[in-house]
């Protein structure tokens, strides 16, 4: 999941946006001067990491792509769903996806200092409003260009990127709208049952 799936759960949990995000940049567990609420924004997040790598459909795409390609399909896959779950907003919320982005940009904190990639990546992803830009399959398409430029080894991420959409479309939507609610549903619950046990 990329940064729109992680913050429509973050909402549909009730956690931090902000650890929604911060999750990406947080190693181990540096969490002695972010507060509680932050930290259990940042444990959503990587639950949904964890769970997100084992979605039945995700695991039917990998199995057609060579060792080397399929160590990077998980970003490739990530933002293609961020781009379905945009395109197809009105299924996934009520709300407009403009309304519902600005509410996320506006619960982004700033600070973080010793995270600065963090606050780069918050102004940027505000500034060029990220969230909605997904709506555009080219745009994603160039993001993946983009970050293949910045990987240590050359990989043509745009071009599996293309191969996905062009030969398993089917199960790619099937993640988003099968398998994505069925985690959004599996994390509201065990989100639900800790908030009770710490409330007894």
């Amino acid at each position: 999941m990329n940064f729109l799936a992680h913050f429509h759960i973050a909402d549909q949990t009730r956690t931090s946006f902000t650890g929604a995000l911060l999750g990406d940049f947080v190693r181990g567990s540096e969490f002695s001067s972010i507060d509680a609420s932050i930290v259990e924004g940042i444990r959503i997040h990587r639950k949904v990491d964890q769970l997100s790598a084992n979605l039945p459909n995700l695991v039917s795409i990998r199995v057609d792509y060579q060792q080397g390609q399929r160590r990077y399909l998980g970003i490739v896959t990530d933002m293609l769903m961020d781009h379905i779950i945009a395109a197809r907003w009105p299924q996934f919320d009520p709300r407009s996806l403009n309304e519902f982005s600005q509410m996320a940009y506006k619960n982004l904190l700033t600070g973080f200092e010793q995270w600065p990639k963090y606050g780069q990546v918050r102004a940027r992803m505000i500034q060029y409003d990220w969230l909605c830009q997904y709506q555009s399959e080219e745009r994603i398409l160039k993001a993946l260009e983009q970050i293949s430029q910045r990987l240590k080894r050359p990989v043509n991420l745009r071009a599996i990127g293309e191969s996905v959409l062009r030969h398993h479309s089917n199960e790619l939507h099937r993640a988003c709208f099968d398998d994505y609610r069925v985690l959004i549903q599996t994390l509201v619950h065990g989100h639900s049952l800790q908030a009770q046990k710490r409330a007894t």
